[in-house]
């Protein structure tokens, strides 16, 4: 097996490449012998394989939640920290979520850092959970630490259940409704067509267009299918590439109604995470390049690239945001309300909250406002569908009746 890896020289140097061994523990012995101290050793994954990972080699956010919450209450009930991470092992079903679990049991026995053997899997744990596992041990206050980093992920995957219900229903709908048109045309309309046609029925023009595409959808079906796959798979990579990822993300923010919606979203996370942040003791300026990496929108995170290095200046955050018109004034008066007070990670995480409640009015308005409009849409749809047979039917009655 092939691992990359991250060491440390004798002289203090770091240093990064790949070594082959039979196993994780192989790969560590033999980076020692050649007088390297591990940092870090993930298994490199070949990009074939990870087409898989999302089928087979992944481990859920709603597993995460479960060990966050395992862990707390486990080590908040005096259980040591190791003892905790093997009951947890025993009662894990993810393959690998139990291997990274026993992995960091493993070099912990060898007295390497909490912070250092979880950042060994960062695949798995956000760096965002273990620079606040780093936070807590030099604090010693793990477990306060564990309390808020669990209380943080159960909002955020709050949050993305609210908004992913929003949409539930309404995606339903859609493909329900695209479902029977795509019916109607491809097998109903056809049959209608060569009755009208021995008939000697002239044919409107919808009739005809739905006739021909249903027609096609039937003779090319796999010509069809082989093009919309590969213009998935080539939008699908340009996402992936920093243009594409600021084009949806714009549009993210530009879209009407849900624009507003995923912008909130974006600063609730943001200062919920930072307060939380604080309070656990991180430092401001690694709070802040942290915070806003949970914000998953490269537009707002571009936005406060510099923070940090002005931040390092002199500058204060609230002054920094009042230079950005993507940010609503009145988080900008919380925030240095929070700033003169002394109180920052208390403001923070109170805006943090308003925003969360800020969402969820918006979700409750876009459920409400979208159900009858997809409603509309597809009954429209289905209704030009039924069109171009009822027309010409009424015809052939009429020819009929003279």
């Amino acid at each position: 097996m092939l691992f990359t890896y991250r060491a440390v020289t004798v002289k203090g140097e770091k240093v990064k490449g790949t070594i082959e061994a039979f196993d994780r523990k192989d790969a560590g012995t033999k980076l020692n012998e050649k007088g390297l101290r591990p940092v870090a050793i993930q298994e490199l994954v070949l990009p074939h394989a990870r087409l898989f990972d999302p089928l087979f080699g992944k481990v859920r956010s709603d597993e995460l939640l479960i060990f966050y919450s395992q862990l707390y209450d486990m080590v908040s009930a005096g259980i040591g920290f190791l003892k905790s991470l093997e009951m947890i092992s025993e009662q894990t079903r993810n393959r690998k979520l139990k291997n990274a679990i026993d992995d960091i049991s493993a070099l912990l026995r060898k007295g390497t850092s909490i912070s250092d053997a979880f950042e060994q899997h960062e695949d798995i744990f956000p760096p965002l959970f273990i620079s606040m596992i780093k936070s807590g041990e030099a604090s010693g206050e793990l477990e306060t630490v564990l309390r808020n980093y669990n209380v943080l992920y159960d909002e955020h995957l709050e949050i993305q259940r609210k908004t992913a219900g929003a949409l539930f229903y309404p995606m339903i709908l859609f493909c329900l409704g695209m479902a029977v048109i795509l019916f109607l045309v491809a097998f109903i309309v056809p049959k209608f067509v060569e009755i009208f046609s021995t008939a000697g029925i002239a044919l409107p023009m919808i009739t005809q267009v739905l006739y021909v595409f249903g027609t096609a959808m039937i003779r090319y079906w796999y010509l069809i299918l082989g093009v919309t796959g590969l213009a998935a798979w080539g939008i699908w990579r340009y996402l992936k590439t920093e243009p594409g990822r600021y084009l949806v993300d714009s549009l993210k923010l530009a879209v009407p109604v849900f624009g507003p919606l995923n912008r909130d979203v974006a600063f609730s996370r943001f200062l919920t995470t930072m307060g939380l942040l604080l309070k656990s003791g991180v430092p401001i300026i690694k709070a802040l390049e942290l915070a806003s990496d949970v914000m998953q929108n490269v537009i707002l995170q571009s936005s406060m690239a510099e923070f940090p290095e002005r931040m390092r200046r002199g500058d204060t955050l609230s002054a920094m945001l009042r230079a950005d018109k993507r940010i609503p004034a009145s988080l900008i008066q919380m925030v240095a309300i929070g700033e003169e007070t002394g109180n920052l990670s208390g403001m923070l995480e109170r805006a943090g909250v308003f925003y969360a409640k800020a969402v969820e009015n918006t979700v409750k308005k876009i459920t409400v406002m979208i159900e009858p409009f997809f409603l509309v849409v597809m009954g429209g749809a289905v209704a030009f569908v039924m069109a171009s047979i009822l027309t010409p039917l009424f015809r052939m009655i009429n020819l009929a009746q003279m």
